[in-house]
């Protein structure tokens, strides 16, 4: 019995630690539609590309709703967005990381998961383009 009580902690602690973080992939190198093997769902087979844009988004299963960032700061050229995640967990809470041509795939926002942050590197507002994209709940 103490052999089972010993183990159990370290069994929780384990699967706390595989919902740490959620992060959009830097890039994408083509993937069949469905879920890809580190657990994204895609509709459509994915192509190769760069990360482009990330979003978050609730869904009631029949609908989803885009969310506006909570926060948005300029730090030198780049832009920061934030959301607090744990304010939007009424309805399943998804994170869509778009490759532009390549596709889009999204992921489950697990509850223990309290902030959102994207960083779009040396933002230029006028083109809506960053030369880098990084977005990650933790």
């Amino acid at each position: 019995m103490r052999a089972i009580l010993a183990i159990l902690p370290l069994g929780l602690g384990l699967a706390a630690m595989a919902h740490a973080q959620v992060t959009c992939p830097a890039q994408v190198n083509g993937a069949k539609a469905g879920l890809t093997k580190t657990g994204w769902k895609t509709e459509k087979p994915l192509g190769t590309g760069k990360l482009e844009h990330a979003s978050l988004f609730n869904s009631d299963g029949k609908q989803e709703y885009e969310l506006a960032p909570d926060t948005n700061r300029t730090v030198g050229a780049d832009l920061v967005q934030q959301w607090k995640a744990s304010d939007y967990h009424q309805l399943d809470l998804f994170m869509r990381c778009d490759y532009g041509k390549a596709g889009q795939i999204r992921k489950l926002v697990p509850i223990q998961l309290k902030t959102c942050e994207q960083k779009l590197t040396d933002w230029d507002p006028k083109k809506g383009l960053a030369a880098s994209v990084q977005m990650a709940c933790r």
